[in-house]
């Protein structure tokens, strides 16, 4: 979800590190204003109540006044003491030609509205209103200058977590700047390395990312890894539906499917790619679950993750090396030695076995290994309750897909058998994409976006951007009038359903969509995502015809999109009793998203002539 840093980092703020931060910001064209007054974005919901509380009313106005201090791993730290990467007055100054909020606001103003909007998980839909209302003709295909206040570290993706840098940001929302953006400034903002280091995914070192991609991407690669572990994914999606059955007491019992679906892309993700036994999967999968929702203690997480580290570098879960090496990995199963925990392999035997590193990665994929592809399969589960008929096209399709196979277990090539499932799937991603804030980065050298009156606009080296996926997802210029309802059989065009082969091992985006982000630093996990929703999904539909309960049912679709709470990953928003809990990376307050709330009944299917019985 939204991470920051961890209260077991220590912070430390310096007068070079503010130096430093006013340097780069000459270098980035960025500039600040200073105080004001504004509304909270979001009026009468919990948590803008809750966060409101804290600030003082010192004017006497009707409308709270701006905080001055913030709250960072247990100290309070005041805005105007923070340090700042701006331009001095009279450098270049990006947000005096690009749109956004700036235009009428000052950057505190501004920042306070994003607060708002990131407490109750709807950064995403603030965006989107941004663009729209300083666009102009663009719409969400604009690019525009938002407030950033940036966490990271002192060093790269090591030392110690910095307090705080008050700076901004370019939020990319045209197609064709976004794709060629993404595909040319590999390098990442450091925002990610609070929480996870120097994983694949969080490093600003471009070499070091190069590095992790060529030695993990093996473990993702179908021919050569998922089809030998095709076998545990398939029996753990049948005991996927034999567990709903115990749990739900034959669908009768509503059930929340978001927490389920959470526990068993955990479990595939343990005992697939980690390699791991059913005992270490079982007792720490809710913990490890609860513990990144804010519910359980924070220690855990590290106490995990170090342990994962050390289970992986014993190799006792895994295949040896030269399992993934032609050849020699056909010997050694020749030989007896089984293939296993592909992934805990490759991250073992990683060149750099740094900490920073291996428990880096041990944490971001233990969690978005598994994170993603729940709420995915949550989001498409409901909306297949929502339509009916799609519900009752894709199970005839599993139902063919299972009479096919007529007893025996499916093989991975049999999933391109399954074209209807993926629309649904694509389908799902482009209306609630699993990470809405999309991807972000540093650029490396001066170019060039799409500005107002499409004017182009210099952005200077070290400028910091961020490509959502939400706003280009759900722009009607792109998609068309009907871009906010659920359609699967929708145009999908070029590689959105990789041109009509059902399933492919390439990233499928295009410049309007990119659910698994734009390569070349696109999701790693993305064929094992597929593989494993697609198990799953279809052993639940072959069983099973699900409904939602109250209060989910029958919310009309000009409201849905206030449904995704975001966090850094889409879930779906508590409307039962949601709880306010304190995240542990960073100490800020955001609504618990475990459990969701969204239940579900079901009916059972009755088995027809033809039908096999799992």
């Amino acid at each position: 979800g939204r991470v920051g840093p961890n209260s077991l980092f220590a912070v430390r703020a310096s007068a070079t590190g503010r130096a430093a931060a006013r340097q780069r910001g000459a270098r980035t064209g960025l500039r600040t204003s200073r105080t004001g007054g504004t509304a909270c974005l979001v009026a009468g919901r919990r948590l803008a109540a809750a966060d409101r509380s804290e600030m003082s009313n010192a004017t006497g106005d009707s409308q709270p006044a701006l905080r001055q201090t913030l709250n960072f791993l247990g100290k309070r730290l005041r805005y105007d003491e923070l340090p700042e990467e701006l331009p001095a007055p009279g450098e270049y100054n990006i947000a005096e030609h690009l749109a956004g909020p700036l235009q009428e606001l000052s950057w505190r103003e501004a920042l306070a509205e994003l607060e708002s909007a990131q407490l109750v998980g709807h950064s995403h839909l603030l965006y989107a209103e941004w663009q729209k209302k300083y666009g102009g003709e663009q719409g969400l295909s604009t690019n525009i200058v938002t407030p950033k206040l940036l966490v990271c570290r002192e060093h790269g993706d090591k030392g110690k977590v910095h307090i705080p840098i008050r700076t901004q940001q370019v939020v990319i929302g045209n197609p064709e700047d976004a794709a060629r953006i993404a595909r040319v400034h590999v390098k990442k903002q450091p925002n990610f390395t609070t929480a996870f280091l120097g994983s694949i995914i969080s490093t600003v070192d471009n070499e070091s990312w190069r590095n992790q991609r060529e030695h993990l991407v093996t473990a993702f690669l179908p021919k050569l890894s998922l089809t030998r572990i095709f076998p545990i994914s398939v029996a753990r999606a049948k005991f996927c539906a034999d567990r709903y059955n115990s749990l739900s007491d034959n669908g009768s019992k509503a059930i929340d499917m978001n927490d389920f679906f959470l526990y068993e892309t955990q479990a595939q993700l343990q005992l697939a790619l980690f390699g791991e036994d059913q005992e270490f999967m079982e007792s720490t999968n809710e913990p490890f679950r609860r513990a990144m929702g804010g519910e359980h203690k924070a220690e855990f997480v590290r106490e995990f993750c170090q342990n994962l580290s050390e289970r992986f570098s014993r190799g006792s879960n895994s295949c040896p090396v030269n399992h993934l090496s032609g050849n020699d990995g056909q010997a050694a199963a020749e030989a007896g030695c089984p293939f296993k925990g592909p992934l805990a392999n490759r991250i073992a035997s990683l060149d750099d076995q740094s900490p920073s590193t291996i428990q880096g990665n041990a944490l971001i994929f233990a969690f978005a290994g598994h994170d993603t592809t729940a709420h995915t399969l949550t989001w498409l589960l409901l909306e297949l309750a929502r339509h009916p008929h799609y519900q009752a096209q894709l199970q005839s399709e599993v139902d063919g897909f299972f009479r096919e196979l007529d007893g025996r277990d499916p093989e991975y090539a049999d999933l391109k058998r399954l074209p209807f499932m993926t629309r649904c799937i694509m389908e799902t991603l482009r209306l609630w994409p699993a990470v809405a804030p999309g991807t972000y980065r540093e650029l490396q050298f001066d170019d060039y976006i799409v500005g107002p009156g499409g004017k182009q606009v210099r952005l200077p080296a070290g400028t910091y951007v961020q490509i959502p996926n939400w706003s280009r997802h759900r722009n009607p210029a792109l998609w068309g009038d009907d871009v906010n309802e659920f359609n699967p059989n929708r145009e999908f065009v070029e590689s959105e359903i990789w041109n009509n082969e059902v399933l492919a091992a390439y990233n499928p985006a295009t410049p309007r969509f990119s659910p698994f982000t734009f390569p070349p630093r696109g999701c790693i996990g993305m064929n094992f995502a597929h593989l494993e929703a697609r198990l799953i999904i279809a052993n639940l539909l072959h069983r099973y015809t699900f409904q939602l309960t109250a209060p989910y049912e029958g919310i009309p679709d000009e409201e849905m999109e206030q449904l995704g709470i975001n966090y850094g990953t889409m879930a779906i928003r508590d409307l039962t009793q949601p709880k306010v809990v304190h995240y542990p990376y960073g100490g800020f307050l955001q609504q618990s998203r475990t459990p969701t709330g969204v239940a579900f009944t079901a009916q059972p299917r009755q088995p027809h002539a033809g039908q096999s019985k799992l």
